[in-house]
């Protein structure tokens, strides 16, 4: 089986971590330098950037039971944080569909 890149995501630090959402269609990056990027799984569109853990490194995800909610490892700590498709909640506003993600710590 021959394989291939099928989109390169660009970051502005190296990236650490990838974790593919279990329920939403989202590919959630870390980076050295401690953003956190929310793409689009679909279509591959960068949804937003946070910069939760200041400067420190993301150095792992997992999900946790509770939808949405994904734990977020650094060096000295570990965040959850709490990702929303704001789409389901306003219905299918072709104005939010761009941004229809968000994500809080």
């Amino acid at each position: 089986m021959q394989k291939e890149c099928v989109h390169t995501l660009p970051h502005r630090s190296k990236v650490r971590s990838l974790l593919p959402h279990p329920n939403l269609p989202l590919l959630i990056t870390g980076t050295t330098d401690g953003d956190v990027y929310l793409w689009s799984s679909t279509n591959f569109r960068l949804k937003k950037i946070h910069n939760i853990c200041g400067l420190s490194r993301v150095r792992g995800f997992a999900c946790l039971n509770e939808p949405g909610r994904v734990v977020l490892a650094q060096r000295d700590a570990l965040s959850v944080i709490e990702i929303h498709d704001e789409e389901e909640k306003s219905g299918t506003d072709s104005n939010n569909n761009e941004n229809s993600i968000s994500a809080a710590d």
